[in-house]
Formats: C-alpha cells, sequence, structure tokens
C-alpha cells in the first residue's frame, strides 16, 4: 500500500520528492523517485511484504522502464511461478516485482491478470499506463494541459495540486451531485480539471504529433456462469469462494487484523480466518448503546479472537471536521474508518473489512425499498433547483441519475438500484471512505469479498429478491465456525449500516458546527443558496479554503474555530473563485 503520483510532461520535469510530501500519510516507509523519457514516478511506501527488497518505484536494470503500485496483488505468488517458469528470474518475493516483470512480459495488459486491488503506473520509453482495479478500491487521479503537452497523476487529488499548472476550479456539476446524493458520480470529482480513472480501466498515454494522446480500455470484465439453482447453493458457493480470497488477503509480513461490527459480513470474514484463534479485532461506537458493541464481542468470544472496543470520545472537537475534509477530499464527514484507524495503526499496518458485501449481495435496505432514498433525492435537488441559481447545465447529471432509478415499462428497477449502489455509490462513496479514511493514518484496508469471482457469481443471482437473498442464507457458512445459535442470531439481527456507529458524533459536530458561524456570516453567506444548512455551509467553507484557496492544505495557524475570524480573508478568496466558477455559463 502506497501512495503514487507521477506525470507525463513534454516541456519540463518537475521536483517529485516535494510533490511527493503530499503522500507522506500514505506511505511513511519511504519515499523514491523514477524518471524517464518525459515522464516521472514517486511512490510514498507502506512496507507490508517483502520490506527488503519492494522499495518503489521499481526499475529494470536498465532503468528503462518503471513501475509503481499503490495496493495489494493477490495472486502474485501464481504470477510469480509462471514467469518463472518462461525462464524469468526475481530478485526478492514482492507483488511490486511481479508487476514489473509482467508489465515487461506482457505488457500493459498485465493488468487483465492481477486479481487484487491496486492503482498502478507503467513506463517505458515515451509511453505511460495508468490502470485501477476493477472495483476502484486504490483511488487514482489524473489531469491534462489543455495544450495536452503534460499529464499528471496520483493517489489524492492534494498531490496533483502540488503541481503548479493544475488549476483549482470547482465542478458546479459535481457539487450538484454531491449536495444530492453525497458523492460525485462517474469520474467526476469536485475539481473541474481533475477527473479519476475509471474503475477497471486501462489508459496508455504517449506523445504523437507535438501532443499527448490518451487512450483507454477497459478489463477484467465480467464472466457471468450458470446461476445457482437455489439461493442457498449461491450463499454456499460465495462462502467458500470467500473462503480463498480470506486465505490471500490475510497473507503479509505483519498482522492483519479485522474489522469487526458484529453482522454478517464482517462476522463471516473472521469465521474463515484459518488464524482466527488469538487474531485481533476491533469493533468501533460512540457510546455503550451501539447494539454492535454487544453482537461483536459474543462473535470475538465464540471464535476466541483478542477482540478491542474503540469508542470515540463523548465530547468531538471541530478540528476532526478540517480533517475529514483535508482526508476525503470533499465537504463530508468523519467517517468510521477515519476516527478508528490511529488506534488500529497503532497495532498493526493492515485491516480486513467486510465492505462490498452488501452491494454484491444487495444487502442494504435501498435495494429492497428504494422509494424513500429516490425521494429524498429528489427533495433535494428540487431545492437546489429552486434556490441555487446554477445553471440548467449542472443539474443534468443528477437528473439523468435520479430518471435512471425510476421504475417505468421500459426499465428494470431493482437492476438499476444494484447498478447505481455497486457502480456508483461503492466506489465514489463506500470505498473512498475506507481508503481515504484509513490511509489518513497509514492503515491498509484489505476487502475479501472484492474479487472477481464473487463478483461473477453475485451478478449471475436475480435481482429482485423474490427468490430470497444470498446474504440471508451466508449463516450456512458461519455454522461451522460459530453453532447454529450464534450463527441465526447474527444472521437475523436488525441490519445497520456502519455511520450508524457514530451517529451521535455525527449530530455533536454538527452543533458544534452550526455554533462556530456567526449568525451575520450565514445569513450573507455567497453559498447559501446551496447550502441552507449552516453545519453543511460550514464544511463547505472548510473544503473550499483548503482546496480552492490552497493545494489540498489548511494554513500552518489554521484553527477550524477561527475559520469566520482569524482566516476570514483566506475564506472570501475562496468564495470569489468558487462563486466564479459556479456561475459560469448562465
Amino acid at each position: 500500500m502506497c501512495g503514487i503520483v507521477g506525470y507525463h510532461d513534454r516541456e519540463s520535469s518537475h521536483n517529485l520528492s516535494e510533490i511527493a510530501l503530499a503522500l507522506a500519510h500514505r506511505g511513511p516507509d519511504g519515499t523514491g523517485v523514477w524518471t524517464g523519457d518525459e515522464t516521472g514516478l514517486a511512490v510514498t511506501r507502506l512496507s507490508l511484504l517483502d520490506l527488503e527488497h519492494g522499495a518503489q518505484p521499481m526499475a529494470t536494470e536498465d532503468g528503462r522502464a518503471a513501475v509503481a503500485l499503490n495496493g495489494e496483488i493477490y495472486n502474485h505468488a501464481k504470477l510469480r511461478a509462471e514467469l518463472e517458469s518462461e525462464g524469468i528470474s526475481f530478485q526478492g518475493r514482492s507483488d511490486t516485482e511481479v508487476l514489473l516483470r509482467g508489465f515487461i512480459r506482457w505488457g500493459p495488459r498485465v493488468v487483465e491478470r492481477l486479481e487484487g486491488m491496486f492503482a498502478v503506473a507503467m513506463s517505458q520509453g515515451r509511453r505511460l499506463h495508468l490502470a485501477r482495479d476493477t472495483f476502484g478500491m486504490k483511488p487514482l487521479f489524473w489531469w491534462l494541459s489543455r495544450d495536452r503537452q503534460a499529464l499528471a497523476f496520483g493517489s489524492e487529488i492534494k498531490a496533483l495540486l502540488r503541481f503548479p499548472a493544475v488549476p483549482r476550479r470547482l465542478d458546479p456539476t459535481a457539487l450538484v451531485e454531491e449536495m444530492v446524493f453525497g458523492h460525485t458520480l462517474g469520474v467526476r470529482t469536485l475539481l473541474r480539471d481533475i477527473q479519476q480513472l475509471a474503475p477497471g480501466t486501462l489508459m496508455t498515454i504517449e506523445p504523437r504529433h507535438s501532443r499527448l494522446e490518451i487512450s483507454t480500455e477497459r478489463f477484467a470484465l465480467p464472466r457471468l456462469g450458470a446461476t445457482p439453482p437455489t439461493a442457498r447453493q449461491a450463499g454456499e458457493q460465495i462462502g467458500e469462494l470467500l473462503r480463498e480470497s480470506v486465505a490471500l488477503h490475510i497473507n503479509a509480513d505483519h498482522p492483519v487484523v479485522t474489522y469487526l461490527s458484529g453482522g454478517a459480513d464482517s462476522t463471516l470474514l473472521a469465521s474463515l480466518r484459518r488464524d482466527h484463534r488469538g487474531s485481533k479485532s476491533f469493533v468501533v461506537a460512540d457510546g455503550k448503546h451501539v447494539a454492535d458493541l454487544a453482537y461483536a464481542a459474543e462473535v470475538a468470544n465464540a471464535l476466541g479472537l483478542e477482540h478491542e472496543p474503540i469508542l470515540t470520545p463523548r465530547e468531538p472537537q471541530l478540528a476532526w471536521l478540517a480533517n475529514a475534509v483535508l482526508a476525503m477530499e470533499a465537504p463530508r464527514t468523519p467517517t468510521l474508518a477515519l476516527v478508528s484507524a490511529p488506534r488500529v495503526r497503532s497495532f498493526t499496518k493492515a485491516a480486513l473489512c467486510g465492505e462490498g458485501a452488501d452491494e454484491l449481495l444487495s444487502g442494504y435496505p435501498m435495494h429492497e425499498r428504494p422509494g424513500p432514498y429516490l425521494d429524498r433525492f429528489e427533495q433535494r435537488l428540487a431545492r437546489l433547483q429552486s434556490t441555487s441559481r446554477l445553471p440548467a447545465s449542472a443539474f443534468e447529471t443528477t437528473e439523468a441519475q435520479l430518471a435512471a432509478l425510476r421504475p417505468d415499462r421500459h426499465r428494470d428497477q431493482p437492476s438499476a438500484v444494484y447498478d447505481f449502489l455497486l457502480h456508483q455509490v461503492m466506489p465514489n462513496k463506500h470505498l473512498a471512505i475506507w481508503d481515504r479514511g484509513a490511509m489518513a493514518a497509514s492503515l491498509e484496508i484489505r476487502m475479501p469479498y472484492l474479487t472477481r469471482g464473487i463478483r461473477d457469481l453475485a451478478l449471475s443471482l436475480p435481482k429482485d429478491r423474490t427468490s430470497g437473498s444470498p446474504k440471508e442464507l451466508l449463516a450456512a457458512a458461519m455454522q461451522r465456525a460459530l453453532g447454529a445459535p450464534l450463527a441465526e442470531r447474527i444472521a437475523t439481527r436488525t441490519k445497520t449500516a456502519a455511520p450508524d456507529a457514530l451517529e451521535v458524533t455525527r449530530r455533536r459536530l454538527s452543533n458544534l458546527a452550526t455554533s462556530a458561524m456567526p449568525s451575520a456570516w450565514h445569513s450573507r453567506h455567497p453559498l447559501r443558496r446551496i447550502c441552507t444548512a449552516p453545519h453543511m455551509l460550514f464544511m463547505l467553507d472548510l473544503f473550499l479554503i483548503a482546496f480552492i484557496d490552497r493545494d489540498g492544505s489548511f494554513p500552518h495557524d489554521f484553527a477550524a474555530e477561527a475559520l469566520y475570524t482569524r482566516h476570514e480573508s483566506d475564506l472570501r478568496a475562496a468564495h470569489e473563485s468558487a462563486c466564479d466558477a459556479l456561475l459560469e455559463g448562465r
């Protein structure tokens, strides 16, 4: 797990050692830089495998090709054996070297063979290749200059903002999406000139006819097999696939712990660990009232885990909101990953979590009853359209997404909701929460449910839930480790979401943010028509001062409590830039 950043620039080189400092939290174990013909790569490394020989970027012996890897390749041992059978030798046992040797042997389509979570950069000659895993577990952002002479990429937006030429312009379309859904859609970010690389995409950048040409292709597309005859058989198959996945995900030179909420997803993960007895688990809550605490403790006792509850302080600080905005690179509240990662990181460098199970196996309440969620989205959109004065074009993508989610005689609503949660909410919100939240404390999160095999099986199942959900039958896989009574209680407990564990904390932070904004500021705030709630305006202001006025950072003397006093001039400059960008096109 690392942070990667780099460029393809025909005109100038860049100080990647300095730029990589923006990603120091992602890789505290060392920084490396490689430069080639018009390209450069830098990596901040969090070492989990082959500590001696896994330094990055990793280059060939002649220095003409190099790779940078953020993430983990779980089938690297299998790929290594295949390469060795062809006479290729290795100096160490890292997955990065497997990527490098595979790139030289098979070309950039090596990414088709990778099973894991990754964002990679591969450079050879004047060509640069970027790729992101099929689910989007690892982030990758990029920017292309208007004259197509330069491209920059990085694991986080704040790294791109260290390149002087990268603009900091708010995107009105993305802001509408963020205000309505709580995340952007597709490859869009809140900054107009910066995009995400889409999950499962290989991008090639090469100079041609005096400018950079960019091509993209998809890889690791689903391969659907026959649908299992019954939901029970589907659950059993998924259980076996998950057992194999967990075995690969706990492979590291450091302990790998488990986030255990006491729900079905994390309980099954913990029970399928061959080393579960004596391994460490954590549960997170903001008070003893949270049901996860009792369920997780019961599961941990049954499995013989060394279990620890993490209770957040009763009195959160405004600084938590500032930290959340910096980590998430968006006006979002603190998450379970962000508040718990420092404690987990004090014990280890990597943890398993159950993310992906609900998206793949139709486990969210929205899968069963989408109506209330769509009503809430549409109410937010209607309010923005009536008050914000944004150009009509800013609402088009949000309108199109909501139309796609509403049923009509030409549309299968269960499939539309399933696709939205899997392809929009999961990569743009849930996976970002785990990656950015945990990596702010240099903690790697591994997600064993997110494999191609489990995905392909899940996609073959019906989405209308008329024959039940395979999640309801995963208790069969738990029974072997937990016993039927406990497995049944876990499988049938009331469904809760990860944010529920911090509901009280979020409410207290909202009250603090509301109190921090002077009433005079709220009444004349230039963005109050977009964000009417004072606490949301406060978080938006934090984002604007960090990512519009500055390069993804706060002033050295920053204090959230002084946002409207000591930092007033910086904030007004950010407001002016934001308003210019938002009203452009009216």
